[in-house]
């Protein structure tokens, strides 16, 4: 935990636990923060790199924030590149699709409003913007999808991308996310944290 801020803060945490031996094998729990504001356009967004060794992913949230065309923001697949595969190992079929809310997170496509829903380990937990009418340039939505009932196993690397696409063609939102993953060394030195006014999105 950082404070960035000019004062002190009070934080009140509770850590529950079992003092016992720790296996061996056991994974440690790692996660990282990556951003880029904005995806550039036609090129693929990195939601996690360069992890070496044995492990399991676990899930990423995601930030983003619409820069583009008043358009559809939702078709970007997410790929899943387990230990030497050169094509993606897990391939889902759109951003929508992956954090659980196809047909673009609305259950009511005739008026047209994006929902808000947390379910166990898929949602898209809360919007920001002037309203939620379809595809307003400025909204801003949080996601997140935890691999805990299908867990993603890997022996000796990991990656995991996700598009930045609409219904016509390649857009330039903001993405920010965090991906969590357990392994059994040491990660590889993780990205520095951007500055307080890099971590802003538009």
């Amino acid at each position: 935990m950082e404070n960035r801020g000019d004062k002190d803060e009070e934080l009140f945490y509770i850590i529950t636990g079992a003092y016992q031996e720790i296996p061996a094998e056991a994974g440690y729990f790692h996660a990282t923060y990556r951003q880029e504001h904005p995806v550039q356009k036609g090129l693929t967004y990195t939601i996690d790199d360069g992890i070496e060794g044995r492990g399991q992913f676990v899930g990423v949230t995601l930030a983003t924030g619409m820069n583009g065309n008043n358009s559809c923001w939702v078709e970007g697949e997410a790929r899943m590149y387990l230990d030497d595969d050169p094509y993606p190992s897990i391939h889902y079929t759109g951003t929508e699709d992956y954090f659980g809310g196809s047909y673009g997170f609305g259950n009511d496509i005739i008026i047209k409003n994006y929902q808000t829903f947390s379910g166990l380990y898929t949602g898209m937990y809360a919007i920001y913007g002037d309203n939620r009418e379809f595809y307003n340039g400025q909204q801003r939505f949080l996601l997140y999808h935890f691999h805990i009932a299908d867990p993603i196993r890997f022996e000796n690397k990991f990656r995991m991308t996700l598009d930045n696409m609409g219904w016509t063609g390649p857009r330039y939102d903001d993405y920010t996310s965090v991906a969590y993953w357990y392994q059994t060394l040491p990660s590889a030195p993780l990205m520095p944290l951007p500055t307080d006014a890099e971590m802003c999105m538009r």
